[in-house]
C-alpha cells in the first residue's frame, strides 16, 4: 500500500525538516509521498536495481564497482525527483521514459561527484570513504564516464533528440564550470564584483543547470508547452543556485555527522565560496592582505574562518539562499496550481530550510 513504508527518494528531505524542528515542512513532505508513492519506490527500485548490476564483479575492470560504491550510499535524489515533477505537472506519471530521464538525471550528478572527488583530493563522500580512496584516482574517473555514458544511452532511447542536445550541452557547461573553478582556486580577486558574477558562471554551470535540464526534461516528456518548459526551467536555476549556496554555508556551519562530510573543506581547498566573497567585502583590509600575501589564503585559515563569522557572513549567505527561493516560487506560482506545483513548493523550501 502506497505510504506504508519510508521511501528512500523523500526519507533524506523529510529528515531535513525533522532536525530543523520544521513540523509543518516535514508534514508536507509526507502528503508527498502518500501522493507519489509507488512512482518514487519504482524510481528507487530502479537505481537500487543499478547498483545492484555495477557492484558484481567485472573481470574488464573495477570502474562499474567504483561507480556503484558511491550511487550505494544515496543522496537526496532531488534531480530524479525535479524530472518527476516536472512530468507530473503535465500529468504524466514514471513510466519507461520518465524512469530512464530520473535515473539520467542522478548518473549525470554522481558522474560529477566521482570526477570532483579526484580533482578536490576529497576522501569522504555522504559520510564514506570517496571511491577515490576505496579504488583509486584513475578508476574513480573511469566511473564517472562509464556513469555518464549509461546516462547518455538511457536519454537517447527515450526518442526525445532535444533532451539529447540539451544533456550534452549541460555536460558541456559542467565541463567549462570546473575549468573554471579550478583556474581560480587560491587566487584572491581584485575586483570583487567581477569575482561574485564569476562565483555564479560557476554555480550555474556545475550545479544549476543539471537542475534546469531535470525540470525540463521531465515537463518535455509530458507535453507541455515551451513557455511552461523555460519559466520550469528558470525555477531550476534559482533551485541549483539556492541548493549550491547552501552547501556553501553548510561549509561553514554545518554538522558533519548530518551533512557526512567536515566543515572549511572549500577553503582547504582554496574555493571562493559565498560565505568568503562577503567576509572580503566587509574587511576590506584583509581583502587587501590577501591580495598582498596570497599564500595567506591557505596558510591562515583559522583567522579567515574568525573573520567569516565575526562580519556574519554566513548570514548574509543564508539570506541569500532565501532570496534564491523567493525567486523560484514566483516564477513556480505563475503555473496553474495542483499538487505537482505544491510538491516543488515544498522542495524548494526544503533545500533552503539546511541554512537553519
Amino acid at each position: 500500500m502506497e505510504g506504508t513504508h519510508p521511501n528512500p527518494v523523500l526519507a533524506p528531505l523529510r529528515q531535513v525538516g525533522q532536525q530543523h524542528g520544521l513540523t509543518p515542512l516535514s508534514s508536507r513532505l509526507h502528503e508527498i509521498e502518500a501522493w507519489l508513492g509507488d512512482d518514487l519506490r519504482a524510481l528507487d527500485g530502479a537505481i537500487g536495481e543499478l547498483v545492484e548490476s555495477l557492484s558484481q564483479p567485472d573481470p574488464r575492470g573495477q570502474e562499474r564497482r567504483a561507480a556503484g560504491h558511491l550511487l550505494r550510499v544515496p543522496g537526496k535524489r532531488i534531480r530524479p525527483l525535479c524530472v518527476l515533477l516536472g512530468a507530473r505537472l503535465g500529468n504524466r506519471g514514471l513510466d519507461g521514459i520518465t524512469r530512464d530521464l530520473a535515473v539520467a538525471s542522478e548518473l549525470i550528478h554522481a558522474a560529477t561527484l566521482l570526477h570532483d572527488d579526484v580533482l578536490d583530493q576529497g576522501e569522504v563522500r555522504r559520510g564514506a570513504p570517496t571511491a577515490r580512496v576505496e579504488f583509486g584516482n584513475p578508476v574513480s574517473i573511469l566511473a564517472g564516464d562509464h556513469l555518464l555514458v549509461q546516462a547518455l544511452q538511457r536519454i537517447a532511447r527515450c526518442g526525445h533528440l532535444t533532451l539529447l542536445q540539451d544533456v550534452l550541452e549541460v555536460i558541456d557547461e559542467m565541463v567549462r564550470a570546473e575549468a573554471l573553478q579550478l583556474a581560480r582556486r587560491n587566487l584572491i580577486p581584485e575586483d570583487l564584483s567581477v569575482a561574485r558574477k564569476t562565483y555564479l558562471e560557476v554555480v550555474h554551470g556545475k550545479t544549476a543547470s543539471l537542475f534546469r535540464w531535470s525540470l525540463e526534461a521531465g515537463a518535455t516528456c509530458a507535453g507541455l508547452d515551451s513557455t511552461t518548459i523555460a519559466t520550469l526551467g528558470r525555477v531550476g536555476l534559482h533551485i541549483g543556485t539556492a541548493f549550491q549556496v547552501v552547501d556553501d554555508l553548510l561549509d561553514v556551519r554545518g554538522q558533519p555527522q548530518l551533512t557526512g562530510k567536515p566543515v572549511w573543506v572549500d577553503l582547504h581547498e582554496g574555493k571562493l565560496t559565498w560565505p568568503l566573497l562577503t567576509t572580503l567585502e566587509r574587511r576590506p583590509s584583509l581583502h587587501r592582505e590577501l591580495l598582498d600575501h596570497p599564500g595567506l589564503l591557505v596558510q591562515a585559515q583559522a583567522r579567515l574562518r574568525r573573520e567569516v563569522l565575526a562580519c556574519r557572513a554566513d548570514e548574509s549567505t543564508a539570506a541569500f539562499a532565501f532570496e534564491l527561493a523567493a525567486t523560484a516560487h514566483r516564477e513556480l506560482h505563475t503555473l496553474p496550481a495542483g499538487k505537482a506545483r505544491d510538491a516543488l513548493t515544498a522542495l524548494i523550501d526544503t533545500i533552503v530550510s539546511r541554512v537553519r
